[in-house]
């Protein structure tokens, strides 16, 4: 209901979409869950993941399998998430890559951040707690 889909926007798999939901322009979405209220902005790809309550996303985010965004947060432009987790309020607003993560809420990440988590042979988990704030081009 009063959701709006604009053109060659692309749903496909499972993917269900909430009320009062807009999907923007040229999006990709497959298996994927995008609650009420949420906005998903142009050029958006995403597959296998959530998008919560009131969340912004994009443009031109990638959400990657087993990701789930927390209820009104901000995904911004450039950013590519994986298997990650993003607490409630948090905000990554641009260019940054956050992989194999559980980030808190009420985070606030600046711009060119990336979760350095491969060691060469296998990826650890990267936990980002509460409240926290990471300035620019962080690694």
């Amino acid at each position: 209901e009063d959701t709006v889909i604009h053109p060659g926007a692309y749903l496909s798999g499972r993917t269900r979409i909430g009320s009062k939901v807009t999907i923007g322009a040229n999006v990709v979405l497959r298996d994927m869950e995008v609650a009420n209220g949420a906005h998903v902005k142009t050029g958006t790809v995403g597959e296998g993941s959530r998008i919560g309550a009131h969340a912004n996303v994009g443009p031109y985010a990638h959400l990657r399998p087993e990701t789930s965004i927390g209820e009104a947060c901000k995904i911004g432009n450039f950013v590519e998430l994986k298997k990650t987790r993003i607490g409630v309020k948090t905000s990554i607003a641009h260019l940054s890559y956050i992989g194999d993560a559980e980030v808190g809420a009420r985070v606030n990440i600046g711009c060119g951040f990336v979760t350095c988590n491969y060691d060469g042979v296998a990826k650890h988990k990267t936990v980002i707690e509460d409240d926290v704030f990471i300035g620019s081009d962080t690694q």
